[in-house]
């Protein structure tokens, strides 16, 4: 059951938290590391009703901690996306405070509808759409074309697919947590 979870998310996992962080690396790793957190507490995701999801905050919280600016490799900057367009569109992300880029990501990127945008992100639904009316009305300040809903989601999810992003394989996965344990008993 894990390596199906695993197998049916990590990809499009990888590509939300590299929208969310825009650091490809820091995304294959926030999401191994969720996987990680996952198996060492499988009992309990196994039952809960959207595993899924989850996996999508743990990767996403791990993405989104402010303890990896300290870090040397997050210090330099990571290359562009090729294109102009998808340049234009991670640097307006990116300037978007986190709370308000995760959750215009759960409900144009993901789609995810309102409450279920304002659980993940713990906040009330009011100020889940405000959040999300403040991130786009910004996106669309610095990217007019994209002040449509259904052409930010066509966007993000181009934007998400253009990056060569890998996850690791689930008995890898597996196997890094059981070490991590050992490590730690």
């Amino acid at each position: 059951a894990f390596d199906a979870l695993y197998s049916f998310c990590a990809p499009a996992l990888v590509r939300q938290t590299y929208l969310l962080s825009g650091r490809r690396d820091l995304a294959c790793e926030s999401v191994e590391r969720a996987f990680q957190l996952a198996w060492d507490r499988w009992p309990e995701v196994a039952r809960d009703p959207d595993p899924a999801g989850w996996v999508r905050a743990a990767a996403y919280e791990w993405a989104l901690s402010p303890w990896h600016r300290f870090r040397r490799r997050c210090r330099q900057p990571e290359p562009p996306p090729p294109a102009e367009d998808d340049r234009a569109l991670l640097d307006a992300l990116l300037r978007l405070p986190p709370p308000y880029r995760r959750t215009l990501l759960l409900y144009d990127g993901v789609g995810l509808d309102l409450p279920e945008t304002a659980a993940e992100t713990e906040a009330t639904t009011r100020a889940a759409a405000g959040r999300l009316m403040y991130a786009r009305a910004a996106v669309a300040a610095r990217l007019p074309e994209l002040s449509d809903p259904g052409e930010l989601h066509q966007r993000l999810a181009e934007l998400a697919s253009t990056g060569r992003l890998r996850a690791a394989e689930p008995p890898a996965v597996r196997v890094g947590s059981e070490r991590r344990a050992r490590f730690w008993t």
